[in-house]
């Protein structure tokens, strides 16, 4: 007879699952194994996350919102993710670095188009225009 802490009784989420998973009062978590589980909040949004540990502290990286990141590809994810972990790297601290350089890249992009765009103006005397009208 199977027991409440039996493997047995974990089933791997599936899209006809996720899909069917409503809305509560509360956050509510539904794991497909490894750390990864999706989160249904209270406003009906279903976010896929995975729980870990790093140097003996537990931490969440999110991989996103289903459907837009579907079961396959939250399960990609986890693999990376769980392979970084084996080699002892941080993948919420990649993922932030990441982050922190197509910002950048994005922000240089933007000096850069703009100083070209006002350079000519610029010396041709012409003042920085305003708001509109």
């Amino acid at each position: 007879m199977p027991t409440l802490f039996d493997d047995a009784n974990k089933m791997p989420l599936t899209d006809t699952r996720i899909r069917g998973l409503k809305k509560g009062s509360r956050p509510k978590r539904y794991s497909d194994g490894y750390g990864l589980y999706v989160e249904v909040t209270p406003g009906g949004s279903k976010l896929w996350k995975m729980a870990y540990r790093f140097e003996r502290k537990q931490k969440t990286l999110s991989f996103g919102p289903y459907p837009e990141i579907s079961l396959a590809r939250a399960r990609e994810r986890r693999l990376e993710a769980r392979t970084m972990l084996f080699e002892g790297l941080d993948p919420s601290a990649i993922k932030k670095a990441g982050e922190e350089v197509r910002r950048a890249e994005i922000e240089d992009t933007f000096a850069r188009i703009a100083d070209g765009l006002w350079r000519p103006r610029r010396r041709n005397g012409n003042p920085r225009p305003t708001a509109a009208p």
